[in-house]
Order: C-alpha cells, then structure tokens, then sequence
C-alpha cells in the first residue's frame, strides 16, 4: 500500500504518468520527469501546472476495481537539470487520508549489494520494447500493479546510480527497488534501456534530496531529518 499509480485530472494527454513511493507520513518520491508533467518549479517554489491535479491510486491491482486515491496537496521539491541531480520530486498528500496506514517504505543508506532486489510500480505499454517480448511477459495486462524480481547488476555505475535487471516499462517511472531480504527501499528506478539494463537512483542520493529539503524518512528503522524524533517501527 505504499506505491501508487500517479494519476491526473484534467490534463489534455495523460490520464496517468508514472508511480511514487512514501518515504514519510504523507510524503511521496516519484521521478522528475514524472512530476513535470503536473508540475512545475519556478524561482525556488514548486506549483501544479495550471488545471492539473494530480493524485496517488494506492491500488489499481488486477483484477480489482477497488481504488485507494490520494490528492497531491503540494510540491515539495523538483530537482533541477544540473550535472550530478538526480530524476527525482518530492510530493505531499493530505495527512488526514493517510491516517492509520502502517510505516513508510524504509531507506538502505547502507551501500551494500542485496542478494536480490524487486520493483513495485505500474508497467505501461510502451513502443520502446520489443512488442512480441512485452506481450509474453505481461499477458496483453498493462497499467496495473505489479511486481519485477530481479538482481543489481552494478552498484558502482555512478556516484549515485546504479543498474539492475527487473524488467520494467514506461510506467515503472519513479518506482521503488527495494531488498527481497528486508523490504526496504535500495534505490529509485527511472530509466531503462531496452534488453540491456535498467538505472536507478541508490537510496543514499535520495536521502540526500531527502535531507536537504528537510523532509523526514525511515532509514533502517528510524526517524531521520525533517525535524522529527528517532523513533523504532
């Protein structure tokens, strides 16, 4: 319940546009690219383009017509285009809807390599794979939820990216790679290359974002940043 399909309302080409993750009480992290299609951030504020909303659907599974929606009640954070970002913003819900709900996903800070990792996010048909491939795999069920195991393949790619082999779509935007082991989050995926291999941003760069802007995580279990008390789940 703590990735969802991000959802927009009256925007004139996409109905949806990618996945977020909770990383806080009502905070969500989804792609940059993602978040420009709803936002934008100018001289230091971040707003919704005019006469878009955007919303997180907690569910969209297959099979179920049940929905969980959250409306984006701000924008956080949208990082820049500059040498060293990462694709990556930073969104709020409205607090009172996510009553109740049990702990965000945690950070791995930790660097280490899981044994295998897996991918929560919402896979769309795109033209960019090869079609008969797709069709295989995905059973013609496209824009639900789903879940890719998969290994690393290369922590060390970059200073703050590293690839893996979950298989993902265009939908998969801004979902999270997270250790089978101990469930919690190892990176934020945002690209892939066709029968190649997949990029994510490692855990440690969004917490950095993370910290930054002052916005509070789980990291092994404790409250970190944002002005909150440590505390154990």
């Amino acid at each position: 319940a703590n990735s969802g399909r991000v959802e927009l309302e009256g925007h004139r080409s996409f109905k949806w546009v990618g996945t977020a993750w909770r990383v806080e009480e009502d905070v969500f992290v989804t792609n940059r690219h993602v978040a420009e299609l709803f936002a934008e951030a100018r001289r230091g504020r971040c707003r919704h383009l005019a006469g878009v909303q955007a919303k997180i659907d907690l569910i969209e599974e297959l099979g179920s017509e049940e929905e969980v929606e959250r409306f984006v009640s701000a924008i956080l954070h949208i990082e820049d285009h500059s040498r060293g970002s990462i694709d990556m913003a930073v969104v709020r819900v409205d607090s009172r809807a996510v009553k109740g709900m049990k702990d965000p996903i945690a950070l791995d800070v930790s660097g280490r390599t899981p044994e295998f990792i897996g991918v929560v996010g919402y896979p769309a048909r795109d033209s960019w794979n090869p079609q008969d491939a797709m069709n295989r795999i995905f059973q013609g069920n496209f824009d639900v939820k789903r879940l890719a195991p998969g290994r690393v393949m290369d922590m060390g790619y970059a200073d703050r990216v590293f690839t893996h082999n979950c298989t993902t779509l265009g939908g998969n935007s801004g979902s999270v790679v997270f250790d089978v082991e101990t469930g919690h989050a190892v990176g934020l995926h945002f690209a892939g290359s066709a029968e190649r291999q997949n990029y994510a941003a490692k855990a440690r760069a969004v917490a950095d974002v993370l910290t930054r802007k002052s916005v509070g995580f789980l990291s092994d279990h404790r409250r970190t940043g944002g002005g909150a008390e440590e505390r154990r789940s």
